[in-house]
């Protein structure tokens, strides 16, 4: 019924269209009236609706997809409408179901589950606890790394002084730019040479395989004076 009262609306609206195209075809391109453009698009519009609604499936209809399955024994199942590309499971399972020859696991309860990893695997559950510095840790299961920070001894730090002070500031800035880049970035322009010493020596007092390399390569530079 309700598809006969839209075929009907249909046709009464692609009749008024076709009256109000030749009512325009008359005017020309260029000169219809306001009006009658208006009145053309709105009765377009219409028909394009009522075409959609009349080739749009009756939703709200009792009509429904019947399956004929007539002669059959049917249990449980499930009826899928479209197409569908991979295995449909339909029932109540009590475990570990596998599909097209697969390997069927059960991952019930995992935590980060990993599946036939193809290399080593490292897991940990519960958060990382990083401590710098000495003392006791008192941990609750968790993982805890403690790393102690290394300084260089103060009595090569006064020793590299003393070698340092026999280098002028070219010589120092030549220094730290072949062997130790990263103090050279730290210099400013106007920067005197004992501030340069300073900075040297508070990179080799945090880096001590720093120290140890400035350590052998200061004679090298002293012998030049």
């Amino acid at each position: 019924m309700a598809n006969t009262a839209t075929d009907r609306a249909l046709a009464m609206a692609r009749r008024a269209l076709g009256i109000l195209e030749l009512q325009a075809a008359g005017y020309g391109a260029l000169h219809i009236p306001v009006h009658l453009q208006i009145e053309l698009e709105e009765k377009r519009r219409e028909v394009a609706e009522l075409e959609a609604r009349l080739n749009a499936p009756d939703v709200g209809s009792s009509v429904s997809t019947v399956f004929d399955q007539r002669g059959q024994t049917v249990g449980t199942q499930t009826n899928i409408a479209g197409n569908v590309d991979g295995p449909v499971l339909s029932g109540k399972f009590e475990g570990p179901v596998a599909v097209g020859g697969g390997e069927a696991v059960n991952l019930r309860g995992s935590q980060g589950a990993v599946y036939k990893p193809t290399g080593p695997v490292k897991q940990h559950f519960g958060d990382n606890i990083r401590i710098t510095g000495d003392g006791n840790v008192v941990g609750d299961n968790n993982m805890v790394s403690v790393s102690k920070s290394q300084t260089t001894d103060a009595s090569l730090i006064r020793s590299l002084r003393m070698r340092l002070q026999q280098l002028d500031v070219v010589e120092i800035e030549s220094l730290c730019l072949d062997h130790f880049p990263i103090v050279y970035d730290r210099f400013s322009r106007g920067l005197r040479r004992d501030e340069m010493i300073n900075v040297l020596l508070d990179y080799c007092r945090r880096n001590p395989d720093a120290a140890q390399r400035l350590s052998r390569l200061l004679p090298e530079a002293t012998n030049t004076q």
